[in-house]
């Protein structure tokens, strides 16, 4: 997958990250290890998924680094988004 928006950062237990969109989109919080089989277009897990509002809220389940992907799924278009991480 290459037509996707990317934020990477060290998550803690008790952190938030905040997603705001202007249009509905995916949207993943993926694993370190998985993020290079969703580049891959490869089988992964992931945190989150389509959102149709304008905001989603995630937590990561462990800490480690973790990434934000925003992608449209395949249609064609642009999205944008920001991504704020709240420290727990």
């Amino acid at each position: 997958m290459s037509d996707h928006l990317h934020a990477a950062a060290w998550l803690d237990l008790g952190d938030t990250v905040s997603v705001r969109l202007d249009k509905p989109a995916n949207v993943m919080l993926i694993s370190d290890d998985a993020y290079s089989d969703y580049k891959a277009n490869e089988g992964f897990h992931y945190l989150g998924g389509w959102v149709s509002d304008t905001q989603i809220t995630l937590w990561p389940p462990k800490p480690g680094l973790w990434h934000v992907v925003v992608d449209l799924g395949g249609s064609t278009g642009r999205v944008s988004a920001s991504v704020q991480v709240l420290r727990g």
